[in-house]
């Protein structure tokens, strides 16, 4: 996605204050991974994903950030039992 990125605080950091540096960024959240617990969050107009990534990144309280992509499956397996595999 072009006008969003992935972010995660580290551990211990509180809701208060997450929701302090993401506004502070002028960045909204979009959603929250209930499971990994990171933050997809959309960055404001004017603003490149480099340039959001590498602010959040400089935060001592962010674990990792990083842009937003979406992957496509480009090619089929060499895997002759790839077509029995039910969850792929």
């Amino acid at each position: 996605m072009s006008d969003e990125i992935i972010v995660k605080f580290k551990p211990g950091v509180t809701a208060a204050a997450r929701d302090r540096i993401i506004s502070s960024q002028r960045a909204t959240v979009r959603r929250m991974s209930p499971f990994a617990g990171f933050k997809q969050v959309r960055i404001p107009a004017g603003k490149t994903v480099a340039e959001m990534v590498q602010r959040f990144r400089d935060n001592p309280n962010v674990e990792y950030a990083e842009p937003h992509y979406v992957a496509h499956l480009v090619l089929t397996p060499n895997d002759p039992w790839y077509v029995t595999q039910w969850n792929l």
